[in-house]
């Protein structure tokens, strides 16, 4: 406790303090400790909803099939060590979980959502991919090249989808934002987010866009912003429907109708197919809407690539196989290409020609584990030498110019150390 002599002896003869100084300053210092001693009273009083997102854990990296658990968590904020998984269900590696719900704007005005996740990881809200990191890698924020900013108004929900693959060694998946009033990022807290997302909407304008000699290829209008992925089913010379494949989630870039694509590649002269697409999310699925008729057309040259496999790692002598594959779309795991080609050291090349959908400027990737190079119409436009896991190399991308329905050969290089 203070007395005058106290005060006295604390004070230079020269001070321009006082006592009633001292004490009106020790007043004030009171007042406002126990006036936010009130406040934080009041605060830890007042109920306090904690809301949450709905998870999905699969025993795949593939997302598919049953879910083996699900359960809903208050964010998605996970770090998993080697050794351990989200559940004791779930194997420790080679897991895939997906999160959905909605996320609620606390402010209008433009974010930027991130995916950290080890490995891959994937976020689409409102329907738009808004960030992608494939590949393996630790956990890290992918390059700003690969997140796209949305606009979100105040208090308005949004629908969104988090997608996060485990290959080896550690895991993790944390959902960002950047907000408007903020320069960094952080988790999204518990009590913006809630676990309900919207039903599907049903898609429309179900086509065959293109029949070719080994392929047909399906194309829609994906008019919601809730999906998890669609389901395609296939009947042959009028048999039975039984499904043939799925998809990922449409990207609608700022909420509007997008189109959706899928190729079967598994067709025969001949034959007559028909097929049937439906929506699905783990809150509902779309009724199936119905294609008309398709046979593959023998006029029309396969679609594809040539592939080329080596059992070295330099593209040298005569290839041990050579076959035609779809698409460059590969993860082998600790495999290989093919049982004549051994798990390591080996190489791959594919070759062919890539059809330009419209006029314009593209970057075209070469996304490889270890080395990989791309040349497209003679110009090499994605390097990335040495040994690395899968990752985009958007330091040694080069763009080219391309125009609409003009062909224009590729030659796409990879090698296994």
């Amino acid at each position: 406790m203070w007395t005058a002599s106290d005060a006295s002896r604390s004070l230079k003869p020269a001070s321009a303090f006082s006592l009633r100084n001292i004490w009106r300053k020790a007043k004030r210092r009171r007042r406002l400790r126990d006036a936010a001693e009130r406040r934080f009273s009041a605060e830890a009083m007042e109920p306090r909803m904690l809301l949450s997102v709905s998870a999905w854990y699969f025993n795949n990296t593939s997302w598919s099939g049953t879910p083996d658990v699900q359960t809903e968590v208050p964010q998605v904020n996970f770090f998993w060590p080697e050794g351990y998984s989200p559940d004791p269900a779930i194997q420790n590696n080679y897991f895939s979980t997906e999160f959905t719900g909605k996320i609620t704007a606390p402010e209008t005005g433009t974010y930027t959502l991130i995916s950290n996740t080890d490995d891959d990881g994937y976020l689409w809200v409102n329907g738009q991919l808004v960030s992608s990191d494939p590949g393996t890698h630790g956990m890290e924020e992918p390059p700003s090249q690969q997140l796209v900013a949305i606009d979100l108004v105040q208090d308005q929900s949004y629908n969104f989808v988090f997608r996060q693959r485990d290959g080896n060694w550690d895991a993790a998946a944390i959902m960002e934002w950047i907000t408007p009033s903020n320069s960094w990022s952080e988790p999204i807290p518990d009590y913006y987010l809630s676990p309900a997302a919207d039903v599907p909407i049903v898609p429309a304008d179900f086509v065959v866009a293109k029949e070719s000699s080994n392929s047909i290829c399906l194309a829609w209008t994906d008019n919601s912003v809730s999906e998890t992925g669609y389901l395609i089913e296939r009947s042959v010379n009028g048999g039975e429907y039984s499904p043939i494949g799925n998809t990922g989630p449409v990207s609608n870039p700022g909420g509007q109708p997008a189109t959706g694509t899928f190729v079967d590649h598994d067709v025969v002269l001949g034959m007559t197919y028909q097929y049937r697409l439906s929506a699905y999310s783990h809150d509902g699925s779309t009724a199936a809407i119905e294609s008309d008729n398709a046979t593959p057309n023998a006029s029309v040259p396969a679609t594809g690539a040539s592939a080329w496999y080596y059992t070295n790692g330099a593209w040298s002598g005569a290839p041990a196989v050579q076959t035609i594959v779809p698409q460059v779309d590969f993860s082998w795991g600790d495999f290989s290409p093919d049982p004549a080609i051994p798990n390591d050291n080996f190489s791959t090349e594919f070759t062919g020609k890539i059809v330009a959908p419209s006029t314009g400027t593209y970057y075209l990737i070469s996304n490889t584990d270890d080395d990989g190079y791309l040349w497209v119409n003679g110009q090499l436009v994605s390097s990335d030498p040495g040994g690395h896991g899968t990752r985009f190399p958007w330091w040694n991308i080069y763009a080219v110019d391309l125009i609409e329905a003009q062909s224009y050969n590729f030659v796409g290089l990879r090698q296994i150390r």
